[in-house]
């Protein structure tokens, strides 16, 4: 079966648009503790289904615009397409340290963050709202960006991922404890009704 949509032709539907939302600001005027790097030195995985394609491209072009180096793990067209075949490498590119942050895209965006949360030194976060992405940067370090893309505008979406890529993780004692517990749940015990770290070590989330 031939490719319905191909990605050289969804440019000319795409580009259009972001011409008209031009450059996102930070139009929620979010209070970033401390800056991420630039845009321009980030590298970002992008992985989506044949429901997120269409959004994936615009995005991808966005971000290619802003300098940001960007792997695509596909799909890429919008024939039918199973998810975990794209989400997997994307995460493991997130795990492995060879990308900064991932961003996946499929129709309610749940398929992604289950798929990338099976890897255990992924946050993924799935988000609708630019606050949501903002908090789970800040308080959660969120590695992976999940986006629904049946139910979110592609102006929306600009705004969600801005928040993402410029927000950066506010760290500290207790936040670290609790990525490094989320990664690491054999290391932890019940005493007390508290949990408690079994042995003392350098904390690796």
């Amino acid at each position: 079966m031939q490719p319905i949509f191909k990605k050289r032709r969804f440019r000319h539907v795409c580009e259009p648009l972001l011409n008209k939302i031009g450059h996102i600001t930070n139009t929620h005027k979010f209070k970033h503790y401390n800056p991420m790097k630039p845009i321009n030195e980030l590298t970002i995985a992008l992985a989506s289904d044949h429901a997120g394609f269409g959004l994936k491209s615009m995005i991808q072009l966005y971000l290619e615009r802003e300098g940001a180096t960007v792997k695509d793990f596909g799909c890429h067209s919008m024939e039918n397409c199973d998810f975990p075949d794209f989400a997997h490498p994307m995460a493991t590119a997130v795990e492995k340290g060879e990308c900064d942050l991932g961003i996946g895209f499929c129709f309610t965006g749940n398929g992604m963050s289950m798929c990338a949360n099976t890897h255990p030194h992924v946050r993924a976060t799935l988000c609708w709202e630019p606050r949501m992405a903002e908090n789970a940067r800040r308080f959660f370090d969120a590695n992976v960006l999940c986006l629904p893309a049946g139910s979110v505008a592609p102006d929306k979406a600009l705004d969600i991922i801005h928040a993402f890529v410029t927000t950066a993780f506010t760290g500290g004692e207790r936040y670290e404890r609790r990525i490094h517990h989320l990664a690491n749940p054999n290391e932890y015990k019940i005493e007390n009704g508290e949990w408690i770290l079994l042995k003392e070590n350098n904390l690796i989330c």
